[in-house]
């Protein structure tokens, strides 16, 4: 049990998510920021409580001149031990970086830190095991694969020299003008922040005041607030200062999730500054942490989060219960899954069809995705299952990019009642800010004759908006993310656990680093979803009580008390929640004018093209 995080009672425990609603997490407007080495300020924003326009800055302390650049480190073992929250390196290695930076006024090492890679077999997907077995199949184990090497960015406080007090005495002077100690704050833009009240409000908030760790969580969100404000101002002295602080305090291996969270957190803001000042960063980044490869890592990623959280459950079965009754009298069925991965979602739906008093004739499932070995192993496992069932069954890979994907490929057949399945992929297209990859994907949803469109996506508003903004949404939705991951119970040397929280980290690089055509971790509200898919010719076709009873009893199966779900709307979609934090939202759609009737209506032409192209 971590220090002041909620995990089974939010009664007497504060969460990461918690603490953010009694810390200043606003930003100050670019018009009061200085673009030159004083202090950075941080201001909350207009004061909510009577209407006035003050700001309250709550940092003093000046960031010296800097003179090097953000380094580049080996990320500590899971299992290292993480006192003190330093992002430890060995003294050679430090040697090693002095002697490399000799000569030059900015750059780094890079420094390679071996891991083992996770793997396991992949036929456990298709079953509900104890998390043990999870946890021994991600962490490896007998005939595991050699190391590979693993690469990742570290803000290094070896690398900041500074002609002022140390690190540490800057530590102590900063928080003791924190506004924890302050008997006065005001309220912060984009309702991300409030005042800090004192140790007796949190008692009678009932909120237990925090201790020694929970301290230096706050000064980690103060810090990253502080990073990324200075960020915003094009102040490059402060932001160098906040990563440097941020690199002795936080560590991906700490003891709480915060100083996990901030850790991944900092290598984004620490990405973005290189990419802003390349001209004064000569830092090349390592291809791992740009390219947006992930591998067979989300893959894995999934799979432990669905034995230790309702996610995946939620996401998919939920899914499934609504399809299920668009289905209903129909014997030839076609699902179209946009992104299927490992098909994690299927054996489920089979197995539903399958118990039916009438089976369907024939099931079909098309798969969309950029391995041609990853579907084809997939279309050979649900193969199995549907064998084992006594399906029908018919597996079709379509091996591209979504944005490539045309009708003629996803051999859409008359008399089939076809359903698109979108699940954390939609936002991907939203990186074309003309919004012409949606509405062509929206499109060739409606040309299918699709009976529902069913769509499940991040509860956040990533998209669009102020840089400063997004980052203080994303810092609040992935500590949440965190801290649920967290209370599984996995001890902090947990491969599991590790795992689950890169594959948050990968998202958080690229929603707080990157930018334009680059940025594809778009998430959106389920506000912005549906104005979108109405714009698209889409109407929402709701969400029913049967699958909301099936979603609760999800959410009760792994934390209790924590883990809610709540409706949209009337009805109109269902959104998972960890305490008072959204994290997923499920919703169907019909096409406008469509009296879900459910056959295919691919007209004559295009039924004869998709026929030349196969013959050819």
């Amino acid at each position: 049990m971590l220090a002041g995080c909620s995990f089974s009672s939010s009664r007497h425990q504060m969460s990461t998510a918690q603490r953010f609603d009694i810390l200043p997490c606003g930003f100050s407007k670019r018009s009061n920021r200085s673009d030159g080495g004083g202090a950075p300020r941080v201001a909350a924003g207009d004061a909510r409580n009577g209407g006035g326009g003050a700001t309250c800055s709550f940092r003093a302390h000046p960031a010296p001149p800097v003179t090097q650049a953000v380094s580049w480190g080996a990320k500590p073992e899971p299992g290292g031990n993480g006192a003190g929250g330093v992002w430890e390196r060995s003294s050679r290695a430090v040697k090693r970086a002095h002697e490399e930076g000799a000569g030059e006024e900015y750059g780094g090492p890079v420094v390679r830190a071996k891991r083992t890679k996770m793997g396991g077999d992949g036929d456990e997907v298709w079953f509900h095991q104890p998390i043990a077995g999870t946890v021994q199949a991600a962490g490896g184990g007998e005939g595991e694969e050699p190391e590979e090497e693993k690469v990742f960015l570290v803000p290094s406080a070896a690398a900041f020299p500074h002609a002022g007090p140390s690190l540490a005495a800057a530590k102590k002077e900063e928080f003791s003008k924190s506004p924890s100690n302050s008997p006065a704050s005001s309220g912060g833009t984009d309702g991300g922040s409030s005042a800090v009240p004192p140790p007796e409000q949190h008692a009678r908030n009932g909120v237990p005041a925090p201790g020694a760790a929970g301290r230096e969580a706050m000064e980690l969100v103060v810090a990253l607030t502080a990073c990324a404000d200075s960020l915003a101002a094009r102040n490059h002295d402060a932001a160098n200062y906040y990563l440097a602080r941020l690199g002795e305090m936080a560590s991906p291996a700490g003891p709480t999730p915060m100083h996990r969270v901030a850790a991944y957190f900092a290598e984004a803001l620490a990405l973005r500054v290189v990419r802003t000042w390349p001209h004064l960063f000569d830092v090349t980044p390592p291809r791992e942490l740009t390219d947006g490869a992930v591998g067979d890592d989300d893959a894995t990623a999934l799979r432990i989060l669905n034995a230790i959280t309702p996610i995946p459950r939620f996401l998919h079965f939920t899914l499934n219960e609504r399809m299920l009754r668009a289905f209903d009298g129909h014997d030839r069925v076609h699902v179209i899954d946009f992104d299927i991965k490992q098909g994690l979602q299927w054996p489920g739906l089979l197995q539903s069809l399958a118990t039916r008093a009438i089976p369907p004739a024939h099931v079909r499932i098309t798969g969309v995705g950029e391995s041609r070995q990853e579907l084809q192993e997939t279309g050979a496992r649900l193969g199995r299952v549907a064998a084992a069932l006594g399906l029908a069954f018919e597996f079709h890979a379509v091996v591209d990019r979504l944005e490539d994907v045309r009708l003629w490929m996803l051999h859409v057949k008359r008399g089939e009642c076809v359903a698109v399945n979108c699940v954390l992929t939609a936002h991907r297209l939203l990186r074309d800010d003309t919004g012409a990859a949606l509405a062509d994907f929206l499109g060739l949803a409606r040309s299918t004759g699709a009976a529902i469109l069913l769509l499940g996506e991040h509860e956040d508003a990533l998209n669009s908006g102020r840089w400063e903004a997004r980052f203080a949404r994303a810092l609040r939705y992935y500590a949440a993310a965190f801290d649920a991951v967290d209370a599984a119970g996995l001890s902090d040397a947990s491969p599991a656990r590790v795992k689950a929280e890169e594959m948050f980290a990968r998202e958080i690089r690229n929603a707080v680093a990157f930018e334009d055509a680059d940025r594809f971790e778009r998430h959106e509200s389920f506000a912005g979803w549906q104005r979108r898919m109405e714009e698209g010719g889409f109407q929402n076709a709701g969400i029913g009580d049967r699958e909301a009873t099936q979603a609760r009893m999800i959410a009760r199966m792994f934390a209790p008390g924590n883990y809610s779900v709540q409706a949209q709307g009337d009805g109109e979609g269902l959104t998972l929640r960890w305490l008072d934090q959204p994290m997923y939202t499920v919703s169907a759609w019909t096409p406008v004018g469509d009296g879900g009737g459910g056959g295919s209506t691919v007209s004559a032409s295009v039924s004869t093209t998709a026929s030349h192209s196969q013959q050819s």
